[in-house]
């Protein structure tokens, strides 16, 4: 397909892009519109805008909205970073606002917040309204963030020079060698010494020039291979097809590692003569999975290579991540580079933080004295702010009608007692002034509070209500306090102004009690508070004013409440919108900031970057850092995988300091995805460069032996690759153990589910026989987990399988878990199963995986699940395959197994709807290996054979061999217990008893059969007698009884006459602890232990003699006072330390009278004599404390 120019190659791309991505959007939308339910797209309604976030690329609108309870495993997709919103306040007729997301936080309780990069012009980037409600809507088919930076990079002016038009563009089909080869005749001169040190053993040297005619070297390399090498080296666009097998990627690191051995960077001093490179090579990938795989085969020959991108995977790789050498270069990157840096950020800060503060006014209540100096007259701040009162209060105490302040000459002179009749009488005089009016006062004395009863109606006039009020009120308040009562009797909740507190509260009360007779306020009573607010708004806005009429009166103080409202609603609304202004012209300055903060770290990027030799990154990646890609100037880039990526994507990549592009690919396998199937089918969007170019004849390579597949699985994909071989390795392989076929196609019809909510099938028949399968497999004990992989492609399919393996591989192996986040694995890309591995590390599980996701991959062992069942041309309807009938899948799917090749499917329904699937189901019919029953085959008996044609079937063959008991004799001499299995018996538990006799005892092993392992001691209890004492006693059989300890109870009798209480075994104790009672010197009789002394034992009775210094009594013991020889040093009058606590008892006392509410300043009296009870420090408490002071 040609272009008539560079202007319609470049439009016809960029719009097959933007409606890829747009037209779900636009679907979903309508249907909302016409309020139709769209799986195109997912709607949050009642969304809230919250916020402006600055983030540190730029500014985040924060919207709220409510938690909506999805499927499981739904919540991944929904949301999550790069997706694309549509948002709405008025359903999507008139407004609208384009955003990304750039994060989101879902919470169940309370309301989820999700921030947003708006997309537009200023104005319609920062015009959301917290006051409105929107309508979010994300389309669930296209990911914008792969999109966004390639239809940006089309736009660029300098895409019309981008290198390689008149193949791109005009598909000629020779191609000029690249153009730094070119100019001097030592320029294609390459080295090949370190990839094939062969040359020089057959030619003397290892030099080539590459422009000139390539030598015939019988080498590793096939003759196909070989072109294909000379192709990537020697052409300015190389396009190399690999089928599957047949060493592309293997041939694509051999480009690599010659041109980094033979093309230095330009400025390096490695070699005289010869071409030089500028900048890094580029690899670039579709998926991550693709560019870790080959930058790992690269790391093998170098290591200067640098990997872009936060999604590896991989751990080889994770040291030569950008992120991770962002930190451990950072202090070789240039120091201006760092302080400008710092600046910037600091800058940032100084932003948010005059935002933070604009913010804080604009949330305020009431304004401040510094606002209303820009927008309020300046007669109107003498009235707000006199001279001399400044108080942060007065526009709240001027709206909630408290008086006006005096300045402070009126303040002068004025008497205490004064104070009231003055400003009184200064006010009147005010509102004659301001308002023309006469002032009516009932009562001959004004000072004088009137009966409430004799004010004229409610509807009096302005004045005459305010003078009424101005009666009524001890502070001469004015008409504002009625109106301001009236108003919180309707509403009571707002009764409590902040700030004010209770007596605030009661001041309104007062106000409403002194009301004319004639309306009575019922706090509970709704009419009545109704009632009350019409007459009191009623009578103050007769010929109400508008806002015009008193905007700029000079003294606001003569304003009724309700106008004063208004005035102050009109300088907020005001103010706001100035704050909103300010705002605005702060984030965008933000924004311009943060525009130099990315410039800066692009700086510092390349101050790493240019030190590598090969870079690494995805598509969307490239796209996105494409200034990145032109400052490095990088002469070479090698696309892997090439016929997946749009050919929009590569254009993206292309910059014009370009001399040399490879594209490695088969387009024979997938195709680039896109989100529109019409696109694909009547524009042909999903048709790559690489397959356009070789569609349309320009010059490239295809590579023709295959070295992975055994020649009965390539037969299979004859009809696509007809000139592909078989290597002579495929054909020695071993044949798969346990199975009578290598191949089989196992057909059955069991029926298809489809999922609700994905739209994903599921079989669940076929998935539980699958697992069985898999499960044999593993049995044979000669295949490990990793050589098994099992592929679909359904997300649901693969996820049942999962479940169920796993759940029959746990009941087997003691395992544990490796655990990620849950979320569903989306169909056609890589939904890697979790891995259960054994406590040692070992993969115990094998691989689930989508068929796409598996592209670039190969097992020894593949089980296809084709999942698609349904009727087929029945009165139910016309069945259906979908993705089987894409052939590129299919080629992929029957394409990755090494060995063995086990397909699950119906074929009567895949043959009826797709030719490729009858053809290949003749042949494997002819050829005898489809049907509806498998046959497993003993590896110990070959002539043994099960047929399995369900689940059940496979417990004949519980242990992975046949029905036949196994009747191996084992070491222990005792039969295999178990059915007939393969492997060694190396771990089979004998479990009959042990046979082996006792020498020692006629007792028998307890265990079960532990060949070649000694028999544990005996454990068996039996009596024996001991030689020492001749006691009998229990014991285990194999204890020796000369050194056993008796535990029998001693029989002997002590010097004292007692007996002893220790065991036979022990020796017999010296002081006897028998109690006896013995009479004293003192006189007195004490119980004692029969070893102690009675000498010099001390009595515990109670002394009771007579103090020396007083008549009371001695309250310690008779053994203590008889050592001592003064008692009252050791025992003082307990009345004489209750009137003198002592030093030691004092804190510990004063706590106590404290606690109990009876601490006295001084001394602290318990009564007279021996029996004081006053306050709760009795005696006991005393004596306690005392007794502790003086403990040695």
């Amino acid at each position: 397909m040609k272009y008539s120019n560079v202007s319609d190659y470049l439009g016809t791309h960029y719009r097959l892009l933007r409606e890829d991505y747009i037209h779900s959007l636009r679907q979903g939308i309508q249907s909302f519109r016409k309020q139709q339910m769209s799986r195109e797209v997912r709607v949050n309604h009642e969304a809230k805008f919250v916020t402006y976030d600055c983030g540190w690329d730029g500014v985040d609108c924060v919207m709220s909205f409510p938690f909506r309870r999805k499927a499981v495993g739904s919540e991944s997709d929904e949301l999550k970073y790069g997706a694309l919103l549509c948002i709405s306040a008025d359903g999507f007729q008139k407004s609208y606002h384009f955003g990304v997301v750039r994060k989101c936080s879902r919470k169940i309780k309370g309301a989820s917040k999700v921030w947003v990069r708006a997309l537009g012009t200023w104005s319609e980037r920062f015009d959301f309204d917290s006051k409105k409600t929107y309508v979010m809507v994300e389309s669930t088919t296209a990911f914008f963030e792969a999109y966004h930076h390639v239809l940006k990079a089309l736009q660029r002016e300098e895409m019309k020079t981008v290198p390689f038009l008149k193949y791109l563009v005009h598909l000629e089909r020779h191609i000029d060698p690249p153009s730094y080869l070119l100019g001097s005749p030592d320029m294609d001169r390459f080295d090949f010494q370190s990839v094939f040190p062969e040359l020089t053993t057959h030619f003397g040297t290892s030099i080539i020039h590459t422009l000139q005619k390539w030598p015939q070297l019988c080498t590793r390399l096939d003759a196909a291979q070989w072109q294909a090498l000379e192709h990537g080296l020697t052409k300015e666009l190389s396009i190399i097809q690999g089928p599957p097998g047949t060493g592309k990627t293997f041939i694509g690191l051999l480009i690599v590692r010659l041109m980094l051995a033979n093309l230095p960077l330009r400025g390096s001093t490695e070699t005289e003569n010869g071409a030089r490179r500028e900048g890094p090579i580029l690899v670039i990938c579709k998926t991550n999975h693709a560019l870790d795989q080959f930058l790992e085969g690269i790391k093998e020959f170098e290591d200067k290579l640098i990997r872009i991108g936060g999604r590896s995977k991989s751990k080889v790789l994770g040291s030569r991540n950008l992120k991770y050498l962002r930190k451990e270069l950072r202090h070789s990157i240039d120091p201006i580079l760092l302080g400008a840096r710092k600046d910037i950020s600091r800058q940032k800060l100084e932003i948010k933080s005059e935002m933070c503060a604009l913010n804080d006014l604009r949330k305020s209540k009431y304004l401040g004295k510094e606002q209303l100096r820009e927008i309020a007259l300046e007669q109107q701040m003498e009235s707000l702010f006199p001279c001399g009162y400044d108080h942060e209060k007065s526009v709240q105490d001027w709206l909630e009608g408290a008086f006006r302040p005096l300045k402070r000459s009126e303040r002068r002179n004025v008497p205490a007692d004064d104070t009231c009749r003055e400003h009184r009488d200064r006010f009147t005089s005010q509102v004659s002034q301001e308002k023309g009016e006469e002032l009516v006062v009932e009562g001959e004395d004004k000072d004088c509070i009137p009966d409430p009863r004799q004010m004229k109606s409610p509807r009096s006039s302005r004045s005459e209500i305010v003078m009424q009020d101005f009666e009524l009120t001890v502070l001469t308040q004015n008409m504002a306090n009625i109106e301001l009562a009236a108003e919180r009797a309707v509403h009571p909740e707002d009764d409590v102004v902040e700030g004010k507190g209770d007596d605030h509260v009661s001041c309104n009360v007062e106000c409403a009690a002194g009301l004319p007779s004639d309306v009575h306020v019922d706090n509970d009573s709704d009419d009545a508070r109704g009632e009350l607010r019409g007459d009191l708004q009623e009578g103050a806005h007769d010929n109400e004013p508008q806002l015009a009429d008193f905007k700029d009166i000079h003294n606001v103080w003569v304003l009724p409440l309700w106008q004063r409202r208004i005035l102050h609603d009109h300088w907020m609304e005001s103010t706001n919108l100035k704050i909103r202004k300010q705002i605005k012209g702060l984030l965008q300055k933000y924004e311009e900031v943060c525009e130099e903060v990315c410039e800066l770290e692009m700086e510092i990027k390349l101050t790493i970057l240019r030190k590598a030799n090969v870079v690494g990154f995805t598509t969307t990646g490239a796209a996105r850092d494409r200034d990145l890609l032109t400052s490095l100037n990088s002469e070479i880039i090698i696309v892997e995988e090439a016929a997946e990526v749009l050919e929009a994507e590569v254009l993206a990549c292309v910059t014009s300091a370009v001399k040399h592009l490879v594209l490695i690919g088969d387009h024979m396998q997938l195709r680039p995805s896109t989100a529109v199937y019409k696109l694909s089918t009547e524009n042909r969007l999903d048709l790559s460069m690489f397959e356009r170019l070789v569609r349309g004849g320009v010059e490239h390579v295809t590579l023709r032996e295959q070295r992975r597949m055994r020649p009965s699985f390539s037969k299979l994909v004859k009809s696509l690759y007809p000139t592909l071989k078989d290597h002579e390795s495929v054909s020695q392989y071993e044949h798969v153990r346990g199975l009578g076929s290598d191949l089989w196609f196992f057909d059955h019809t069991a029926k298809e589910q489809e999922q609700t909510l994905t739209s994903s099938r599921v079989n669940a028949t076929e998935a539980r026989l699958v697992v069985e399968l898999t499960i044999y497999l593993m049995k044979q004990e000669c295949y490990s987990a990793s050589e098994i992989t099992i592929l679909s492609m359904y997300a649901a399919q693969i996820s049942e399988i999962d479940k169920l393996l796993k759940e029959r591989v746990a009941k087997r192996f003691s395992v544990k878990k490796k655990s990620r986040p849950r979320g569903k694995m989306k169909e056609q890309e890589d939904g890697k199963a979790d891995r259960i591995r054994s406590t040692d590390g070992d993969v115990l599980i094998p691989q689930v995986r989508s068929v796409d996701g598996f592209q670039g991959e190969e097992s020894d062992i593949i089980i296809l699940s084709l999942v698609r069942s349904n009727n087929v041309r029945s009165a139910e309807g016309e069945g259906t395959i979908g993705f089987l009938r894409t052939s590129n899948r299919v080629c992929v799917a029957l394409t990755r197994a090494r060995k063995g090749l086990y397909i699950f499917g119906n074929a009567a329904l895949l043959a009826a709807r797709s030719t490729l699937w009858r053809e290949m189901i003749d042949g494997m019919r002819a050829d005898g290996v489809l049907g509806s029953e498998l046959e497993l085959v003993c590896q110990n008996h070959p002539d043994t054979k099960t047929v399995v044609a369900k689940k059940a079937d496979f417990k004949q063959v519980r242990d992975g061999g046949c029905s036949r008991p196994c009747a191996t004799l084992l070491d222990c001499a005792h039969p295999c217990p178990r059915l007939c299995h393969p492997g060694s018996h190396e771990h089979v538990i004998c479990p009959r008893p042990c046979p082996i006799a006792r020498e020692a005892c006629d007792h028998d092993c307890a265990l079960r059969c532990h060949h070649g392992d000694p028999c544990p001691p005996c454990p068996v209890t039996v009596v024996k007698t001991l030689p020492t004492c001749g006691h009998s006693q229990l014991m285990p059989c194999h204890r020796d009884p000369t050194v056993e300890i008796c535990r029998t109870p001693c029989a002997k009798v002590l010097t004292c006459g007692h007996k002893c209480d220790l065991e036979c075994g022990s020796p017999c104790t010296v002081d006897c602890a028998v109690p006896v009672v013995r009479t004293l010197d003192c006189g007195h009789e004490n119980v004692m232990p029969c070893s102690a002394d009675a000498g010099s034992y001390g009595c515990t009775w109670q002394c009771g003699a007579g103090l020396p210094d007083c008549q009371h009594r001695c309250r310690g013991t008779c053994g203590r006072h008889r050592r001592v020889p003064s008692a009252s040093a050791v025992w003082p009058c307990l009345p004489s330390v209750m009137l003198r606590p002592l030093p030691s008892v004092s804190r510990e006392m004063s706590k106590r009278s404290q606690e109990s509410r009876g601490r006295e300043e001084g001394n602290v009296c318990l009564g007279k004599g021996e029996g004081g009870t006053k306050g709760n420090l009795n005696e006991r408490t005393l004596l306690e404390l005392f007794t502790n002071s003086r403990q040695p």
